[in-house]
């Protein structure tokens, strides 16, 4: 496994928050590199922290149109899609490993998101509207 593909499978699999820990966890697997290199590497490879964390660049996003969010302060967000999609959407939501969402629960065309306490509802929702409305990151 090279070094790029390495990058890629430990941000994949592992919660990793800083680049330090994933300099650690490079050592870890026998490959040693400067903090700058490392950061010229996650740049190229199109790695971003997501809820916190280092992870992959998105594979194509699917497509949610239509998103209608509905917040329930203090810590619910309800998000109506169109029928059918809102497995796919939870799901995709799931493997985001948002630090601020606590999970989430689809029917058919709805999706109940539970915002992990210590978070802000509005924040929240700002961040979901640019994941599933815009590039899909939540930057």
């Amino acid at each position: 496994m090279n070094e790029d593909q390495l990058i890629l499978d430990l941000v994949a699999n592992r919660d990793l928050d800083t680049q330090s820990a994933l300099l650690d966890a490079l050592k870890d697997s026998g490959l040693n590199m400067t903090q700058p290199v490392l950061s010229r590497l996650l740049r190229k490879l199109g790695v971003r922290k997501i809820g916190g964390y280092y992870r992959p660049p998105a594979p194509n996003r699917p497509a949610f149109p239509n998103l209608k969010y509905f917040l329930s302060p203090p810590n619910l967000i309800v998000i109506k899609t169109l029928p059918g999609h809102a497995n796919a959407l939870a799901y995709h939501l799931d493997a985001l490993k948002l630090r601020a969402v606590a999970g989430s629960v689809a029917g058919d065309d709805t999706v109940m998101v539970a915002i992990a306490k210590g978070s802000k509802i509005g924040e929240v929702h700002e961040m979901l509207r640019r994941i599933f409305e815009g590039d899909g990151r939540p930057e």
